[in-house]
């Protein structure tokens, strides 16, 4: 087919979105559950054009659950997608057991669906077992795994209580540490369980990007510092320790970040220069630093010498927008998901196939 010029990409479960300059949205990787949104089977290994030929301005991959996996006997739940048109109109596709789709009902979709209730969204988060979005007008709404106040599953938007407005928001887990993280207009970062009232971070920083994976959370603060708190068992919290932090601890190494992106059990982050770095478990390769050390607890330089816009951290894999307009992908590939055509993993960032 045609070459696809990506403008952005998002890191699931196994597997990876993108969004081409027409909207059209590209999956690859793992098709469990239909979170490809195409019925192309069980996995594939390069960029296949979502159903329906919409056009969307963002996307979001669901970041799955592992530990399901190990606890079922290799049954792991899938993960869905979910994506916002320029218009605002949301749509998501994949595993629906919770309600993750937000269409009203509990049957899961492999091409998109519309999100009920006539919301307009501005943005889209999904997570493991539930999906997060904002309005227009920056007001939070939440729906799948116990998403109502009473805390049972939703399968439409449910107002997240109090009130707040927020600039965005970033699903993680349902049960492992906060299910939903947001930040206010003035940069103030809210966490809450999927059910709960949102409660601020404590350290009176002021972040002005911020992202949940699945048991930590990362955010770089307005003068371009680091912190993440949750889960260190793997460094993935980037301090040079292994402890574990329920409050927010500076990432070491003095980086100016623009961005940093929590995945499972690892983070990556891009600093002003385009230089991406990863910390935190090395499993498959995800830290791409061309290195086989099992974990790293501080930042390490993603291989290649190459400048990016965005990176975003997944599973077992990560991806990033070259600033060139290339999208490369590194780390698991067991099923497909770093797109390049094949299945083996790899240390150091790949170019995904069927580019310019």
């Amino acid at each position: 087919g045609e070459p696809i010029q990506f403008v952005s990409v998002s890191a699931g479960f196994r597997y990876t979105c993108g969004l081409a300059e027409d909207g059209k949205a590209y999956c690859w990787g793992s098709n469990s559950y239909a979170a490809l949104g195409t019925d192309a089977g069980g996995s594939t290994r390069e960029p296949v054009v979502v159903s329906g030929g919409l056009a969307f301005a963002s996307i979001s991959g669901g970041v799955g659950d592992y530990n399901w996996e190990s606890e079922n006997f290799g049954d792991p739940e899938g993960p869905h997608t979910c994506a916002v048109t320029a218009d605002g109109d949301a749509y998501c596709w994949g595993a629906n057991t919770y309600g993750q789709l937000g269409h009203g009902e509990f049957w899961g979709a492999d091409s998109p669906i519309p999100v009920e209730g006539d919301l307009t969204f501005s943005m889209l988060s999904a997570g493991a077992w539930h999906t997060c979005g904002l309005t227009a007008d920056g007001a939070a709404y939440c729906w799948g795994w116990a998403t109502t106040l009473d805390g049972f599953d939703s399968p439409s938007p449910v107002a997240v209580p109090g009130g707040l407005t927020f600039s965005t928001i970033t699903a993680g887990s349902a049960w492992s540490g906060p299910g939903t993280c947001a930040l206010t207009a003035t940069g103030t970062a809210y966490c809450w369980a999927t059910n709960g009232e949102p409660t601020a971070v404590e350290g009176n920083l002021s972040f002005g990007t911020l992202s949940i994976g699945f048991d930590h959370v990362c955010g770089v603060t307005t003068d371009g510092a680091a912190y993440c708190w949750g889960n260190n068992t793997y460094g993935q919290l980037g301090d040079g320790s292994t402890m574990s932090a329920s409050d927010a601890v500076a990432v070491a190494g003095g980086l100016t970040f623009t961005s940093v992106s929590a995945g499972t059990e690892f983070s990556c982050g891009v600093v002003f220069d385009g230089a991406a770095y990863c910390w935190g478990s090395n499993a498959d390769g995800r830290l791409g630093n061309g290195s086989s050390d099992a974990q790293v607890e501080t930042p390490v330089a993603v291989a290649g010498g190459l400048a990016f816009t965005t990176v975003d951290a997944g599973e077992d894999h990560a991806c990033g927008m070259g600033v060139d307009g290339i999208a490369w992908c590194w780390g698991g590939n067991a099923y497909g998901e770093l797109g390049d055509g094949s299945t083996a993993s790899s240390n150091v960032p790949v170019r995904v196939a069927r580019q310019p």
